[in-house]
C-alpha cells in the first residue's frame, strides 16, 4: 500500500499534465492555495514566512534541501500553482496544493521546484500536515560560456575548480575580451555553465564543430577532450584549445542541446537546441546566442499574493497573465536552425591538453575512518592527469579498468567508470560528486 507522501511525490512528476482545476473557472486561486504556496518557498529559502501558517511535525522535512539550507542564499521568484482541491465548506476543511516554484541565486542559477502539500484550514490558522517537492526539469537552459586563458587556469586552487560560485567567478574574472588588433594563438580553457539546475536524468551535450550547422554527436570535434562535471545539478562543459580567438582560420561553434528528464512526460522529452556559441565573440564576454528566454511556468491565472513575496529576478520578468483552458508548461521553441551551409575550409583547430595542474591536497593515507575523498571534501576534476590516475588506480582495484594507468580520461576510462556509475544508480557519461564517494568508498582516501 502506498503512503500518503509517496502518493504525493508520485503526483509530482503528473502535475503538468492534469486537467484545469476548478479555481480556473473563477479566474481566481483560492487564498489558502496561495498562502500556502509562499510558506513553502519561504520555509525552502529560509525566509519568514506567515504567521498563521505552520508545519505539522516532521512535514517541513519533505521540502527539499530544508535540512540543510541547501537554497539559503536562494530568493523566490515567479510561483505557479497547478492543481488545487479541498474536501469541505466554510471555514474548517482539508484541501490540497501542487505547482511550480522559481528560486534563484545572486549568480543567476535559477531552479523550478516542484511541489505538493496537504493542509488543514481552521478559521484563520493553517496547518500544513505533508509536503513534497522535487527539482523539476525545466522546459529550456540558460548557458554562459567563457574562454579562460589555461596559464590563467592552470593555476586557479584546487578549492576554486570543486566549487560552481567560485569557478564561475573565476571564469567571470579573468575571460578573454576581444583586443583590437589581431589575437595571437593561444590555449584556452573553454567553460559553459548551465545555470539551471537540471534533473540527473537531463540531457546536456556541447556539440564542437567549425560548421555552424552540427548538431550529432559524431559531429563533436571535441568528445574526446570533453568534460562535463555535475554540481549538484548544476552542469558546466569544459574542454581545452588551442586558437585564436579573432582568427578566421580557428574560427568554431559550440551549439547546444538539451533534453528535459524527471517531472516531464516520456513521450515529451524531446531534444531541444538551446543555444549557439560564436568563438569570434563580438565583446559580450558571456552571452551564447541565440539566448533562451526566460523560463516561466505558465499557469491560469497567475496568483496575486496578499504577502508579497520577494521580486522576481530582472532577468525573469512576469508577463501579463494570461487565462488558458488548462495549466501547463510554455516551452520555449528551439531555435531554428541556419541552413545548412558548405563545409568550411579551414582546418579543424588543435586541442591543447593541460600541461600543469593546480596544486592539489595530496592524498590521505588510508585510515581507519574515511577520507576526503570519499567524505567529499575535496573533488577529483578529470581534466586535470593526476586526478584521472586517482580514478584510473580505483577501477583498476575494482577489476573494472583493465587499461594501463595513463592519466588520461580516454573512452576506456570512460566506460570503465560509466560501468561503475550504473551499478551504482548513477547516470552514464557524468563526474559528479556523488559518484566520487560511491567509487571511494571504504578506501580512506
Amino acid at each position: 500500500m502506498r503512503t500518503p507522501i509517496l502518493t504525493l511525490l508520485l503526483s509530482l512528476t503528473l502535475l503538468l499534465a492534469s486537467a484545469a482545476p476548478a479555481a480556473a473557472a473563477e479566474n481566481q486561486w483560492p487564498q489558502d492555495a496561495r498562502d500556502v504556496a509562499f510558506a513553502i518557498a519561504s520555509r525552502a529559502t529560509g525566509q519568514p514566512g506567515l504567521a498563521n501558517i505552520g508545519f505539522a511535525p516532521g512535514a517541513e522535512n519533505g521540502i527539499e534541501g530544508v535540512a540543510n539550507n541547501f537554497y539559503s542564499a536562494f530568493q523566490a521568484g515567479r510561483i505557479a500553482l497547478v492543481t488545487y482541491t479541498n474536501f469541505g465548506t466554510g471555514s474548517v476543511y482539508d484541501a490540497e496544493v501542487a505547482g511550480v516554484i522559481n528560486l534563484a541565486d545572486p549568480n543567476g542559477r535559477i531552479v523550478a521546484l516542484q511541489f505538493g502539500a496537504k493542509y488543514s484550514v481552521n478559521g484563520t490558522r493553517i496547518t500544513i500536515n505533508q509536503v513534497a517537492t522535487a527539482t523539476a526539469s525545466p522546459p529550456t537552459v540558460f548557458v554562459e560560456v567563457y574562454m579562460v586563458p589555461m596559464d590563467t587556469f592552470m593555476n586557479v586552487p584546487y578549492d576554486v575548480v570543486n566549487d560552481w560560485g567560485a569557478l564561475y567567478k573565476v571564469a567571470r574574472e579573468n575571460a578573454y575580451l576581444p583586443p583590437k588588433e589581431e589575437a595571437p594563438k593561444g590555449a584556452y580553457m573553454v567553460l559553459t555553465f548551465v545555470k539551471n539546475r537540471i534533473a540527473p536524468d537531463s540531457q546536456f551535450e556541447a556539440i564542437v564543430n567549425t560548421r555552424k550547422t552540427a548538431r550529432t554527436e559524431r559531429d563533436n570535434t571535441a568528445k574526446e577532450k570533453e568534460r562535463i562535471m555535475d554540481y549538484q545539478g548544476w552542469r558546466v562543459h569544459m574542454f581545452a584549445a588551442r586558437f585564436s580567438p579573432t582568427s578566421i582560420r580557428d574560427h568554431f561553434y559550440i551549439n547546444y542541446y538539451y533534453t528535459p528528464g524527471m517531472g516531464v512526460p516520456a513521450s515529451e522529452r524531446e531534444r531541444v537546441q538551446v543555444a549557439r556559441w560564436d568563438s569570434k565573440p563580438s565583446g559580450d564576454r558571456q552571452a551564447a546566442a541565440p539566448k533562451p528566454a526566460p523560463m516561466v511556468v505558465e499557469e491560469a491565472p497567475a496568483p496575486t499574493f496578499n504577502a508579497p513575496p520577494p521580486p522576481a529576478p530582472a532577468y525573469a520578468p512576469q508577463p501579463a497573465p494570461k487565462p488558458a483552458p488548462a495549466p501547463a508548461y510554455a516551452p520555449q521553441p528551439a531555435p531554428q536552425p541556419a541552413p545548412q551551409a558548405a563545409p568550411e575550409p579551414h582546418p579543424v583547430y588543435n586541442y591543447a591538453e593541460p600541461t600543469a595542474q593546480p596544486p592539489a591536497s595530496p592524498p590521505a593515507p588510508a585510515a581507519a575512518g574515511p577520507g576526503p575523498l570519499e567524505r567529499g571534501l575535496a573533488f577529483l576534476n578529470p581534466v586535470f592527469p593526476d586526478d584521472v590516475e586517482l580514478i584510473q588506480n580505483r577501477l583498476k582495484e575494482l577489476g573494472i579498468y583493465k587499461g594501463t594507468i595513463d592519466k588520461t580520461f580516454g573512452p576506456m576510462t570512460k566506460r570503465s567508470l560509466d560501468h561503475f556509475a550504473v551499478q551504482h544508480g548513477f547516470p552514464k557519461g557524468q563526474w559528479s560528486l556523488g559518484l566520487q564517494k560511491a567509487l571511494f568508498q571504504g578506501t580512506g582516501l
